[in-house]
């Protein structure tokens, strides 16, 4: 007797995954260690119920089998209807199965005392795809690898996790927070989309990372060295420069006067990928959102080893961003795009002289309440302008998120 069961697996196709991501992998390993399956004889797999045969099917995916034979052996149960289960078990109730993405048919033969099913299957994903799952148990596993995946524009990767903490959101957060971290690294951010394929039956899920690049690995190369060399322009300046409120100062008076800021851009422009939002946009381009001012001077601060970070936020309820910076022991606000304007509203401002017309997420970044004022990097009192440098005067440009209504600065 033959039985023909075929089944088409739900799944996504994965857009290619690049070799360039050179990670550690662990094959992925059948779905249960403890399981009676009988796979002694290489020709064949012995099963003998249908906890055993949901077993065999899963080794067959798992392992990326084209083919399979599956013999039962006093078989306690009705084959072809748990064999026509088994399948369905496999694309709906369990994370490879999903993710490997595949065609199933089988034919069923009755022997002379037992039954034997011949499996066939095609795959959406090729073998190095299965094979290349990386094992993530922790955030701290998962930094690595967003960080190669994003320095070598690799467009698609799959972790499987154990771990509740590791999730599409603290996905998308890791690749944010590492983004922010080194803009020299990572010259632009990816887009991403994140798939999750969930095991119903064991602790665990696949997820699926496809990323879009606004350029190519090659032409991000060229934007990193463009960085690297612009980094050997700016040492006859500042590297001699050895007070560091100074430096800080006048690093952050040479970014204002040479990076036009846009105040209001296109939803185009305002993609997480546009240039206008990079430090390489502020530095090559002089052209730039507020993300793409915080990104350079969080560049030009780690050049010349000042602590600084990016803050994302809102300033009057415009999407916005600035930096924190640690001057003598203590965190500051910095928001660059508002220099022109005058020191004492753009550096070295507390929380609380910053809340009103700012918001932010307070609990993600340090507290910023130190006594000093701008007048500690500017040298002048309070009341005056500094008498040795002068500062960039712009007028307000038509796009300024105060002279506008566009929701996006």
């Amino acid at each position: 007797m033959k039985k023909l069961i075929p089944l088409i697996f739900a799944m996504l196709i994965l857009c290619g995954c690049s070799s360039l991501l050179e990670i550690s992998v662990e094959q992925t390993t059948p779905h249960n260690s403890s399981t009676n399956v009988d796979t002694s004889d290489p020709t064949f797999i012995e099963v003998s119920d249908y906890d055993d045969l949901r077993q065999a099917m899963y080794l067959l995916i798992s392992n990326h089998e084209e083919t399979g034979i599956i013999r039962f052996s006093s078989y306690d149960g009705d084959i072809e209807q748990d064999l026509n289960n088994a399948c369905i078990y496999i694309a709906n109730d369990t994370a490879i199965g999903s993710y490997s993405g595949a065609y199933v048919a089988s034919t069923l033969n009755r022997l002379v005392t037992y039954y034997e099913a011949t499996v066939s299957i095609t795959y959406q994903k090729d073998a190095s795809q299965v094979e290349g799952i990386i094992s993530v148990n922790s955030i701290a596993d998962l930094e690595p690898v967003i960080t190669e995946a994003m320095k070598n524009c690799v467009e698609s990767f799959a972790i499987k996790t154990t771990s509740d903490a590791v999730d599409a959101n603290s996905i998308n957060s890791v690749m944010r927070s590492l983004y922010y971290a080194d803009p020299q690294l990572i010259v632009s951010m990816p887009a991403m989309d994140i798939i999750k394929h969930s095991d119903t039956t064991q602790i665990g899920h696949i997820y699926e990372v496809n990323m879009e690049y606004i350029n190519s690995a090659s032409i991000m190369n060229e934007r990193r060295n463009f960085l690297l060399t612009f980094k050997t322009q700016l040492d006859p300046e500042f590297s001699n420069i050895q007070n560091e409120p100074q430096l800080l100062y006048q690093l952050c008076l040479y970014l204002s006067n040479r990076t036009d800021y846009i105040g209001n851009v296109t939803d185009e422009e305002y993609n997480q990928s546009a240039m206008v939002n990079t430090a390489y946009g502020a530095l090559q381009q002089v052209r730039a959102s507020s993300e793409g001012f915080a990104m350079a001077m969080k560049l030009l601060c780690d050049w010349y080893d000042i602590d600084c970070k990016v803050v994302s936020g809102r300033y009057d309820n415009y999407i916005h961003t600035w930096n924190l910076i640690k001057v003598d022991g203590n965190w500051y606000h910095f928001d660059i795009t508002k220099l022109s304007s005058g020191a004492a509203g753009s550096v070295m401002r507390t929380d609380s002289q910053m809340m009103g017309s700012y918001s932010w997420d307070t609990a993600a970044y340090p507290v910023c309440k130190g006594n000093l004022n701008y007048t500690y990097l500017t040298g002048a009192p309070q009341s005056e302008q500094p008498a040795s440098v002068t500062e960039p005067v712009r007028s307000p440009s038509p796009n300024d998120p105060e002279q506008s209504e566009a929701p996006e600065d």
